[in-house]
Formats: structure tokens, C-alpha cells, sequence
């Protein structure tokens, strides 16, 4: 079942913003135990804001099985072309396979679509699963139109 999370899922949700944390190597950046508040407040806004959700998924026995975070802008081409960005999905290793990923970036899209969305974009994090990511979002309906890099700046 996907349902959009409370803040009573938060602490749950912790737990497998973690793995996603270190499995997308942003550890690179800031170990997980700095940017814990962060993630918390991230997950918290999506639960008040109109402009994002946090989605989860959960089993038969209402144990969450993983989550799907994504927000709404405008493009930078042209503000009025308006999209849903996927910030994050993740699904536990040990319930892969069951349809909780597709099933989490299909409820955005129909989230989005009632705000009015026109394109969705997501992202495939190199130490998350590329390829099988890469198989979902083009089931889908999606198509690779741009890579994404990333570097450190030293401050």
C-alpha cells in the first residue's frame, strides 16, 4: 500500500534514509549523523508543503518497505513548463522485486498530476541499483535526456 507519510513515519523513514544515504555515496559529501537533522526536517517539510510529498510503501502487515520524496518547480527554460523532480526513492534490499518501486514513482506521478504537473524527471544514483532503476523508469514511460555530475567544493 502507498500512502503519504506522517510525521509518525519519520523515525522509520530515518532508518532507510540512511541506507539510501550511504547506497547513493553521498557520504561523500557529509556522513549520515550530519545531515540526520537535515533528512528529518526534509521528510517533515514534505508532510506540510504543497509543493512536495514523501510517499511510503508498506507490506501486508503495515511495515514500511520504502519511500519515494519528490518536489515540484518550474523549468528553468521556461517557468511555466512545471515538473515533479524525484529527490529520492529507495526501496529496502530485502523487498525488492515486489513492486514497491514502481509502485512509489507511479503515486508521484499521480501526485504531480493533480497539481497540475506536465513532466516528471528522476534520477538513478550510481551506488543505487543504476541499472535495475534504469529498467523501472523506462517500463515507465521515461527516457535518458541527461546525465547528472557531481564534485566536492572545498569551502
Amino acid at each position: 500500500m502507498i500512502r503519504e507519510a506522517t510525521p509518525e513515519d519519520t523515525p522509520r523513514l530515518l532508518v532507510l534514509a540512511k541506507a539510501f544515504h550511504y547506497a547513493a555515496r553521498l557520504k561523500r559529501f557529509a556522513a549520515f549523523e550530519e545531515s540526520v537533522e537535515s533528512w528529518a526536517a526534509w521528510i517533515d517539510s514534505c508532510t506540510e508543503r504543497l509543493d512536495a510529498v514523501c510517499l511510503l510503501s508498506e507490506d501486508d502487515e503495515g511495515r514500511v518497505q520504502g519511500f519515494a520524496t519528490a518536489v515540484l518547480t518550474g523549468a528553468f527554460w521556461n517557468p511555466a513548463v512545471r515538473f515533479v523532480q524525484e529527490t529520492a526513492l529507495w526501496v529496502d534490499p530485502e523487498a525488492r522485486g515486489k513492486g514497491h518501486g514502481s509502485q512509489l514513482l507511479s503515486a508521484v506521478e499521480e501526485w504531480a498530476r493533480k497539481q497540475g504537473v506536465q513532466l516528471a524527471a528522476a534520477g538513478a544514483s550510481q551506488g543505487c541499483q543504476p541499472k535495475a532503476m534504469r529498467r523501472m523508469l523506462e517500463r515507465s514511460g521515461y527516457a535518458l535526456e541527461e546525465r547528472m555530475y557531481l564534485k566536492h567544493l572545498e569551502t
